[in-house]
């Protein structure tokens, strides 16, 4: 098991290396032209998670009730694990939104900023109009953005309650919102439970490369997305509606792991 982890810690860092190689050259294009730079970024992480999630050996049933969100839609999802990134990212080329923590972690760090990511300062209130807008240009721009309107990754025991100012980009591009849900279903071929649960779900004061370090020693991942119907902002045309009825969507489609 041990030798299989480091096998994979091994692709791990190479991939990692050859994405900076590849990407470096488009961070001055970046600073000038954002928007068809990200949009380079975002294929190419598209590109590079599906390779990482076959040589994790991660495999995601998806259960479409209706058709990929495309052409600047936002999207938003519940969130458990980094490897929510990796699993959107591999079906679905988008900009994800994560905070400056995020940003200020060793390596994941880097990887978000050269992943095209826009970053939001969850602590302070006082940007939220620019980084609304940020993303808002992004959604014109016809690039999709994913949001974990949660805020933070959790337990796995309930989804918590959505934070509303984020969707007013949504409202503000005229962009529907697309929800979708993740569901962690088997570890090993065993159920995910409270028992193993720490395996993949990566929450509160977890450091990041002790966790992916237990994750890499997962033989076998099986992972469900389910992606609704999009929601219209013509219907729900405040953020109490369009955050609540996103909620409403995702908390009905979750699997709590209560056991």
């Amino acid at each position: 098991m041990i030798l299989l982890a480091a096998l994979k810690l091994i692709l791990f860092v190479i991939v990692l290396a050859v994405y900076f190689i590849t990407t470096l050259p488009l961070l001055i294009p970046f600073y000038f032209r954002p928007s068809p730079t990200r949009v380079a970024l975002n294929y190419l992480v598209h590109i590079y998670s599906r390779f990482v999630l076959f040589f994790l050996n991660v495999k995601v049933n998806w259960n479409l009730k209706s058709d990929l969100p495309r052409d600047g839609k936002l999207i938003v999802c519940n969130h458990l694990s980094y490897l929510d990134i990796l699993i959107l990212s591999s079906r679905i080329p988008s900009s994800f939104v994560t905070s400056t923590e995020m940003k200020e972690t060793f390596g994941l760090g880097q990887i978000c900023i050269l992943a095209g990511c826009v970053f939001v300062n969850r602590k302070n209130k006082k940007n939220i109009h620019s980084e609304v807008k940020e993303i808002t240009e992004a959604l014109k721009e016809k690039i999709n953005v994913i949001i974990f309107p949660e805020a933070t990754s959790t337990n796995g025991e309930e989804v918590l309650r959505f934070r509303r100012p984020l969707f007013q980009s949504a409202l503000d591009a005229k962009q529907n919102v697309s929800p979708i849900t993740i569901n962690y279903k088997k570890l090993n071929n065993e159920k995910v439970t409270r028992s193993n649960r720490d395996q993949i779900f990566w929450y509160g004061d977890m450091t990041f490369f002790s966790h992916f370090w237990k994750f890499l020693k997962i033989q076998k991942t099986v992972v469900e997305v389910t992606i609704e119907a999009e929601i219209p902002t013509t219907q729900h045309p405040d953020t109490i509606s369009i955050s609540s009825k996103s909620f409403e969507i995702i908390k009905n489609l979750y699997q709590p792991v209560l056991s």
